[in-house]
């Protein structure tokens, strides 16, 4: 992504950011829907556990034991394994009250 790093970048990225926000800040602030917010909420108590056991491959090699080898049309499978464990494990460590910080 470097080398598409320019200003007119910058001025579309930040502004389509800024859009994605408010719209965002309406729907959870101004709105109160917030129900389908609680896995941002997991994920955002523990996400230095959660990027370091992806870096290792734990999710990867848990995921693969779960699923077998995925040939064909079924290549999706192990990724969305992968990511609905992300998720179990940031809900179990955040309904168990485990904050990992530095």
């Amino acid at each position: 992504i470097k080398k598409i790093w320019s200003s007119s970048f910058v001025l579309v990225a930040g502004g389509w950011s800024l859009i994605l926000f408010g719209i965002f800040f309406a729907v959870v602030e101004i709105w109160n829907w917030r129900a389908w917010t609680k896995p941002f909420v997991w994920v955002g108590a523990n996400p230095i556990m959660l990027y370091v056991c992806s870096g290792l491959g734990f999710f990867r090699i848990v995921g693969e034991r779960l699923t077998g080898p995925m040939v064909g049309q079924w290549v999706w499978v192990p990724p969305l394994v992968n990511f609905m464990l992300i998720l179990l494990v940031a809900r179990w460590m955040y309904r168990r009250k485990v904050f990992i910080s530095i």
